[in-house]
């Protein structure tokens, strides 16, 4: 299950993980906040910490990061506590490579990490997936 920051202040995401995370984990076996809406990884790694559970956890976008976050500092932060990495691509050169996303340097930081979870491929480029 995901979970984002940004709908409440950051008081009460903690609170309310707190309170709720105990009912959640009957029906699921993880829980994982993911960046999507611009949210900063030390925000969300701060959430996780002062939660206190092991079974929160981060989902690893390579395309969500706000403009001005340094993408590979994020990435590297959330990796910390990752259960999920989604490998998001964007744009592709002439020969194919992913060209807004240095992806040699992703796959150095999720080795730097040991990180041996799910992997998932997305295209969300402006093209349609079979040809983007």
């Amino acid at each position: 299950m995901r979970l984002f920051v940004s709908a409440w202040s950051l008081r009460d995401t903690i609170q309310k993980n707190r309170l709720t995370l105990p009912l959640l984990l009957a029906f699921v076996q993880e829980l994982r906040f993911s960046e999507l809406g611009g949210q900063r990884p030390p925000v969300i790694m701060r959430v996780i910490s002062e939660v206190g559970s092991e079974w929160l956890g981060t989902c690893v976008d390579f395309g969500n990061f706000p403009r001005d976050e340094n993408r590979y500092t994020g990435i590297n932060l959330l990796l910390e506590r990752a259960v999920h990495v989604q490998a998001k691509t964007l744009r592709f050169n002439s020969k194919g490579e992913e060209s807004s996303i240095d992806y040699q340097r992703c796959m150095q930081l999720l080795n730097d990490h040991s990180y041996n979870g799910t992997l998932a491929v997305e295209y969300e480029g402006p093209q349609d997936g079979l040809h983007g």
